[in-house]
């Protein structure tokens, strides 16, 4: 029982931790679609090949610096 115990309160801590955040993403998220237009995202992340990945994971990248 105090491996549960301890592995709920643990759990909960990471949780807690994590959730400043995730609502810093919710955020990045709502802002990119409301201000970014569609066709512009298409054009950098829509075509075929390697080079939308790349852009992608830069971003992704990028946003978790910040």
């Amino acid at each position: 029982m105090e491996h549960l115990s301890l592995f709920l309160n643990s759990l909960i801590m990471a949780m807690a931790m994590s959730a400043p955040y995730l609502i810093l993403g919710y955020v990045a998220a709502a802002l990119i679609k409301e201000y970014i237009s569609r066709e512009s995202l298409a054009k950098h992340l829509g075509d075929e090949g390697i080079r939308p990945i790349m852009n992608a994971v830069g971003i992704g990248a990028l946003l978790s610096i910040w």
